[in-house]
């Protein structure tokens, strides 16, 4: 998966707008199977980064698109994503061009944002959907992340965001790869299991009626009816869907 930030390093100009033919580059990788865009993370909500000019090397600048030896800002948003309409043309002018699956990576709070976006898909059809979303601090957990908070100080313990020799010892690569590999079979497995359990064929066939919230009482109650999903209908009003 090639991730694309809010600084697009990799597949930008020096000024920071997406370049079309670097993204085809990327593309042409026969390792590279998807495009990720990354709008959030949860370790600096609301906030941007910062990769100090003397971690900036000539192959770094070089692979990032960046210039040698000078700080490179990472904004807090994508300058060119400001509502659902962007996103979503976004999502299929980098699936156009490459060819391959596009989807998102967010950190939510709360889910009134997905609802907006959901029904704003709905109306633009199947077609326009992302390939995939994705909530990831898990894999960084398999990595061996201990959310040590150094990741700018090239002092992190475990290796995995620093530059100095000594510390990148503590990661090694074919260890981590299959933790990494087998935590994503695990999550596979396990949610199948539950699919399986609840006697749908596919996850795609679980919905809020699937599970059920053990209130105070002792009683539970199913998802659907606690928190009532909302569809658009024709007309543009929305109704209630059990």
């Amino acid at each position: 998966m090639f991730q694309v930030g809010t600084a697009k390093n990799g597949v930008r100009d020096l000024e920071g707008n997406l370049d079309e033919m670097r993204l085809k580059e990327v593309a042409a990788h026969e390792q590279v199977r998807l495009f990720e865009i990354k709008l959030s993370q949860g370790a600096k909500p609301g906030k941007g980064g910062m990769l100090p000019g003397e971690k900036v090397t000539a192959e770094i600048a070089k692979v990032r698109g960046i210039r040698t030896g000078e700080n490179a800002f990472s904004p807090n948003r994508h300058r060119d994503i400001a509502s659902n309409a962007d996103l979503l043309e976004m999502i299929e002018r980098i699936r156009t061009i490459t060819g391959k699956p596009v989807g998102f990576k967010t950190v939510l709070g709360g889910g009134a944002w997905l609802d907006s976006l959901f029904t704003d898909i709905e109306q633009r059809g199947a077609a326009a959907a992302p390939d995939f979303i994705t909530s990831a601090r898990s894999f960084m957990f398999a990595l061996g992340c201990i959310q040590a908070m150094q990741c700018n100080k090239n002092t992190c313990p475990t290796g995995i965001t620093t530059h100095d020799p000594k510390l990148q010892c503590g990661l090694f690569p074919p260890d981590k790869a299959e933790r990494v590999a087998g935590y994503a079979r695990n999550m596979t497995y396990e949610v199948g299991l539950i699919t399986h359990a609840c006697g749908a064929r596919s996850p795609r066939d679980l919905t809020r009626a699937h599970c059920r919230v053990v209130q105070a009482n002792g009683l539970s109650i199913p998802l659907n009816e606690l928190h009532v999903p909302v569809r658009q209908v024709p007309g543009g009003a929305m109704s209630d869907e059990r």
